[in-house]
Protein backbone atom coordinates (compact mmCIF):
# COMPACT_ATOMS: atom_id res chain seq x y z
CA UNK A 1 0.00 0.00 0.00
CA UNK A 2 1.77 3.15 -1.35
CA UNK A 3 -0.39 5.63 0.25
CA UNK A 4 -0.51 7.63 3.81
CA UNK A 5 -4.23 8.01 4.27
CA UNK A 6 -7.79 7.73 2.46
CA UNK A 7 -10.78 10.47 2.41
CA UNK A 8 -14.20 8.70 2.35
CA UNK A 9 -16.67 11.61 1.01
CA UNK A 10 -20.34 10.60 0.43
CA UNK A 11 -21.38 12.37 -3.09
CA UNK A 12 -23.67 14.73 -2.04
CA UNK A 13 -20.39 16.37 -0.01
CA UNK A 14 -19.92 20.11 -1.24
CA UNK A 15 -16.48 21.90 -0.91
CA UNK A 16 -17.34 25.14 0.22
CA UNK A 17 -13.73 26.40 0.41
CA UNK A 18 -11.50 24.88 -1.85
CA UNK A 19 -8.34 26.99 -0.33
CA UNK A 20 -8.43 24.81 2.54
CA UNK A 21 -6.25 21.94 1.76
CA UNK A 22 -7.32 18.15 3.24
CA UNK A 23 -4.14 18.24 5.19
CA UNK A 24 -5.12 20.78 7.46
CA UNK A 25 -7.49 18.27 9.02
CA UNK A 26 -4.83 15.45 9.58
CA UNK A 27 -4.07 14.46 13.19
CA UNK A 28 -1.12 12.57 13.55
CA UNK A 29 -2.07 11.29 16.66
CA UNK A 30 -5.35 9.68 15.35
CA UNK A 31 -6.59 7.11 12.79
CA UNK A 32 -9.84 8.00 12.07
CA UNK A 33 -10.88 11.56 11.62
CA UNK A 34 -14.47 12.24 11.60
CA UNK A 35 -16.43 15.25 12.15
CA UNK A 36 -19.24 16.12 14.45
CA UNK A 37 -22.86 17.22 13.57
CA UNK A 38 -23.44 20.47 15.56
CA UNK A 39 -27.48 19.53 16.07
CA UNK A 40 -27.86 16.94 17.26
CA UNK A 41 -24.58 16.24 18.25
CA UNK A 42 -23.23 12.73 16.88
CA UNK A 43 -19.92 11.66 14.77
CA UNK A 44 -20.87 11.93 11.53
CA UNK A 45 -19.79 8.18 8.96
CA UNK A 46 -20.59 9.88 5.67
CA UNK A 47 -17.28 11.19 5.17
CA UNK A 48 -14.05 10.13 7.48
CA UNK A 49 -10.34 10.30 6.70
CA UNK A 50 -8.25 7.23 7.63
CA UNK A 51 -4.40 6.83 8.26
CA UNK A 52 -2.83 3.46 6.93
CA UNK A 53 -2.13 2.26 9.58
CA UNK A 54 -3.00 -0.99 11.49
CA UNK A 55 -5.35 -0.12 14.00
CA UNK A 56 -7.44 1.74 11.44
CA UNK A 57 -7.38 -0.96 9.10
CA UNK A 58 -8.09 -3.59 12.82
CA UNK A 59 -11.32 -1.38 13.25
CA UNK A 60 -12.57 -1.30 9.67
CA UNK A 61 -12.14 -5.05 9.07
CA UNK A 62 -12.41 -8.15 10.77
CA UNK A 63 -8.98 -8.55 12.31
CA UNK A 64 -7.12 -10.36 15.20
CA UNK A 65 -9.03 -9.81 18.86
CA UNK A 66 -12.41 -8.51 17.04
CA UNK A 67 -14.96 -10.37 15.69
CA UNK A 68 -16.14 -8.52 12.63
CA UNK A 69 -15.07 -5.22 11.68
CA UNK A 70 -17.31 -2.08 11.20
CA UNK A 71 -17.99 -2.70 7.48
CA UNK A 72 -19.56 -5.66 8.58
CA UNK A 73 -21.68 -4.24 11.38
CA UNK A 74 -24.72 -3.28 9.90
CA UNK A 75 -25.82 -6.41 9.29
CA UNK A 76 -25.81 -6.70 13.05
CA UNK A 77 -27.60 -3.75 14.04
CA UNK A 78 -31.26 -4.71 15.54
CA UNK A 79 -33.97 -3.48 13.49
CA UNK A 80 -35.00 -0.67 15.34
CA UNK A 81 -31.93 1.31 14.65
CA UNK A 82 -32.24 4.00 12.36
CA UNK A 83 -29.16 5.83 10.07
CA UNK A 84 -27.07 2.23 9.97
CA UNK A 85 -24.46 3.68 9.55
CA UNK A 86 -24.07 5.95 12.66
CA UNK A 87 -25.71 2.90 14.95
CA UNK A 88 -23.15 0.64 13.28
CA UNK A 89 -19.71 3.46 14.19
CA UNK A 90 -21.68 3.74 18.17
CA UNK A 91 -22.14 -0.31 18.57
CA UNK A 92 -18.88 -0.80 17.08
CA UNK A 93 -16.83 1.76 19.21
CA UNK A 94 -18.55 0.25 22.42
CA UNK A 95 -17.61 -3.53 21.50
CA UNK A 96 -14.14 -2.52 20.77
CA UNK A 97 -13.97 -0.58 24.20
CA UNK A 98 -15.35 -3.75 25.62
CA UNK A 99 -12.47 -6.16 23.72
CA UNK A 100 -9.60 -3.95 24.71
CA UNK A 101 -10.47 -2.86 28.52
Amino acid sequence: MNYDYILFIVPDIGVVNPRRRIEKFIDAESDIVMYERFHPIELMVDSYLVKNSRWARDFLERKRHMKIGWADYEKRLPHSFHGDDNGALYVRITYYRICIT
